[in-house]
């Protein structure tokens, strides 16, 4: 029988562009940056409050190994599971296992297209308190594991 599906063959090289692929790409360049010391951790789980437009949650984590594990949660984003965009972040959302309550009215950022995510993104990324809660995670982890 042939073969009715018009895309070819994915690789992970296609998903680049999608939101999901690009925390991915950053979270590559992060860890290159900060060496073994520390690393990214995406977690994504599917909401199950129905008064939302958004299906997943998928937490952009930094983890300190050396500080047992800590792990920080940097923001959120809620997606739909079968489109691109629009997307949400949220900066303070902390407790990973808890999104019964949400709000979509306390999104700090929306964004319909990839430009705004990338726009978004570099906000949170060049923040002086994302670059401080590094800084710190860093210099703790590079101490505990000196000595």
């Amino acid at each position: 029988m042939k073969d009715l599906w018009t895309f070819g063959k994915l690789s992970k090289s296609d998903l680049n562009e999608t939101p999901h692929g690009i925390l991915k790409v950053q979270a590559d360049f992060f860890e290159k940056r900060v060496g073994d010391t520390l690393f990214i951790k995406l977690t994504t789980k599917r909401l199950k409050n129905s008064d939302i437009e958004y299906g997943l949650a998928t937490s952009f984590e930094i983890v300190a190994p050396m500080l047992d594990g800590y792990t920080y949660t940097l923001f959120t984003l809620y997606s739909k599971p079968e489109h691109d965009y629009p997307v949400a972040i949220d900066r303070n959302a902390k407790d990973n296992d808890v999104f019964e309550d949400l709000d979509p009215a306390t999104f700090e950022y929306e964004a319909k297209s990839e430009d705004e995510f990338l726009k978004n993104l570099q906000e949170i990324f060049s923040s002086q308190s994302t670059n401080s809660v590094i800084r710190n995670l860093y210099s703790k982890s590079y101490v505990s594991e000196k000595y």
